[in-house]
């Protein structure tokens, strides 16, 4: 089972800021399991992150979601070898199913079932133009889960803690003045979270065996409010968007607590799982690794902004490399000696430092470049009984098309 969370940065907790968000779950999970201190997104953006986190691949390094757009063979995913192993395969999520022909995505990587806001029947519980309320989604999953005895592969994204962070009025603390500000909202939502994941946990525990289970958290980005005077995710290569949550809670397979503070990444999610559930990766060729192997490598790890020229780079142990691509100057800093991203080392445009790692990255982006076939005239597919779905462009659209 993965939990995506929706832009919440572990920075705007009390993980890493004593005046944080309280998020006792995810201290639990921490206290657990695994719990991996260093994982960055592939890139600030939902859809680019949900591919890697179930393929285990680099997704395209291009301002769309051209991985949406529905293809006629599925992409190698989490979803589709647990499915030819048998399992029954879901997705959930609480936001709009038309944002970002999410249907189209999820088919894509293979899932048998997709609910969306559309789904849920009390529209009372949307938030803002996007999300909705996260505990609409527990008694769906549970009679899911319940419809049979196979075995199952489910994920679950959240939206409530994306923009414009409109807190449910159940989760309003009576003195809502304090609640002018998007940071302070924004801090709010992630408790709320938080109290969201303790709640589908309990609920999940009643009608699955939560310890014969594998529990995965990760967050697909972050959120700024400031820090590098800059606000959102989509442009910001710092940690603040790019840095994330990653937990696995799995009492039957991992059985004392461990934390990892090696660089990881979301490509490593797929691959790190299949390991754990028994599967033979040595072969497979993902982009990722194992991130539980005693001898995992220190390797240049990618990431992108969702930003046309935006800012790219790469890990590498505890040094971050961001070229900008705009201006052509590379920023190196040591977050084992800064992690605010405060002091860094500059190469400018044509120094010797600057053109060999600029290549890494360039090189990079073109290599990961997916491109739709070529062919102007809109075309549909019906996914998932309710949803027509584009299948080609780079920006595809999914229509709500209930059928009667």
């Amino acid at each position: 089972m993965i939990v995506v969370l929706e832009g919440i940065a572990p920075g705007q907790t009390k993980f890493l800021d004593p005046n944080g968000a309280e998020t006792p779950f995810l201290k639990l999970l921490a206290d657990k399991g695994a719990s991996f201190t260093n994982c960055r997104t592939v890139a600030t953006h939902t859809t680019k992150a949900l591919f890697a986190i179930h393929t285990g691949e680099y997704p395209s390094v291009s301002q769309d979601y051209v991985e949406a757009a529905v293809r006629e063979k599925n992409y190698r995913s989490i979803a589709t070898i647990m499915k030819s192993s048998g399992y029954r395969t879901a997705f959930f999520q609480s936001a709009d199913g038309t944002f970002e022909a999410r249907p189209g995505l999820v088919s894509n990587l293979g899932f048998e079932k997709f609910f969306a806001r559309q789904d849920i029947a009390d529209v009372n519980s949307y938030l803002g133009y996007l999300a909705a309320d996260e505990f609409e989604l527990i008694k769906p999953v549970c009679d899911w889960i319940e419809e049979s005895d196979k075995p199952f592969m489910l994920t679950i994204l959240g939206s409530a803690s994306h923009d414009p962070y409109e807190i449910p009025d159940k989760y309003k603390d009576a003195d809502y003045s304090d609640y002018d500000e998007p940071d302070v909202k924004y801090r709010r939502l992630i408790e709320y979270t938080d109290a969201f994941l303790a709640s589908l946990y309990e609920k999940l525990d009643e009608v699955a065996n939560m310890d014969k289970t594998i529990f995965c958290v990760i967050g697909d980005h972050g959120e700024a409010f400031g820090q590098h005077d800059r606000y959102g995710h989509a442009r910001i290569p710092y940690d603040e968007a790019l840095k994330v949550f990653w937990f696995i809670k799995s009492p039957k397979i991992i059985k004392r607590p461990v934390k990892i503070d090696t660089t990881v990444s979301s490509i490593d999610v797929t691959p790190t799982l299949l390991n754990l559930l028994g599967f033979d990766i040595a072969e497979a060729d993902f982009d990722g690794v194992n991130a539980l192997a005693q001898d995992m490598p220190v390797r240049e790890i990618f990431f992108s902004t969702w930003m046309k020229n935006g800012p790219a780079g790469f890990m590498l142990g505890r040094k971050k490399f961001i070229y900008d691509t705009t201006n052509e100057i590379m920023t190196v800093f040591d977050l084992s000696k800064d992690p605010a991203e405060i002091d860094g080392q500059f190469f400018m445009r044509n120094s010797e430092d600057l053109n060999q790692t600029a290549a890494k990255v360039i090189t990079w982006q073109r290599l990961m470049l997916i491109m739709p076939p070529a062919n102007s005239k809109e075309e549909y597919q019906r996914t998932f009984d309710n949803w027509l779905c584009q299948t080609n462009g780079r920006e595809p659209r999914a229509v709500y098309d209930k059928i009667k």
